[in-house]
């Protein structure tokens, strides 16, 4: 059985001020979220509403390229706001995350909310494609794979920890 909150060596668990969990990278030494906004206010605020991805759905298919995905919350803030649209149009996703652990840990993690944003987000990580949204997910310094990626892509998520803990990621 999962736990409630995976403990890892490298990572530690805390609530964020909206209530959403979020980790602190004993690595990295930063958290992947701000306590004081919450994990998931500040992925809808910083990332779906900024970027206008949902205004583009509106009208086309969109290819996302989501650089660090880190604990998913990007991506299920968005998948909760496409959820509210009638989904005519396709959401493409691709996804690099240089840390495998994240994945496992967002896979035995049941307190990362919305709850069920968070249930696609685990069936999309199995190679489904669920209500209109297809995933792929690169496991790799996003530094080697940016060379190779010549798609076009609508949006794009950047959201590496900081230029001060993590600067070859702010190089590219």
């Amino acid at each position: 059985m999962a736990n409630l909150v995976p403990l890892t060596d490298d990572k530690k668990p805390f609530v964020t001020a909206d209530g959403s969990f979020s980790y602190y990278n004993l690595t990295y030494n930063e958290a992947y979220h701000a306590k004081s906004i919450g994990a998931y206010t500040e992925s809808l605020h910083k990332f779906v509403f900024a970027s206008g991805i949902l205004e583009k759905l509106q009208y086309k298919d969109v290819w996302l390229l989501d650089i660090c995905f880190g604990l998913g919350y990007n991506l299920a803030a968005l998948i909760n706001e496409y959820l509210k649209t009638k989904g005519l149009y396709k959401l493409n996703i691709l996804s690099v995350e240089k840390d495998p652990s994240v994945l496992s840990l967002l896979k035995n993690n049941y307190l990362f909310w919305p709850i069920h944003s968070y249930s696609i987000l685990r069936k999309l990580l199995k190679g489904n494609s669920v209500n209109n949204i297809d995933l792929h997910i690169i496991i790799d310094d996003a530094t080697a794979v940016f060379e190779y990626l010549k798609f076009p892509f609508d949006v794009i998520f950047f959201d590496p920890f900081s230029k001060n803990k993590n600067p070859e990621m702010w190089n590219i």
